[in-house]
């Protein structure tokens, strides 16, 4: 059976079948870097994109428990 996600043939650590899987920690996150070494692509730079993006998304948010601790400091 291949996992849903990547379509690997069990070499991807969120496959059931893989020697790496674990049912607690394994997750979508080990099929994108499994598809990263498919394509040639650094280990964890589809996070680390994804990281970066929502970072700039977010500068000028400033939670509201921020904002909170802010009026007592």
């Amino acid at each position: 059976m291949n996992c849903d996600i990547c379509k690997d043939s069990g070499k991807c650590k969120n496959n059931e079948k893989s020697k790496d899987y674990d049912e607690f920690y394994s997750d979508y996150w080990d099929c994108v870097e499994y598809v990263e070494l498919m394509e040639g692509k650094q280990k964890g730079s589809t996070m680390i994109s994804w990281i970066k993006s929502t970072m700039d998304k977010n500068k000028d948010y400033e939670s509201d428990f921020s904002l909170w601790s802010k009026r007592y400091n």
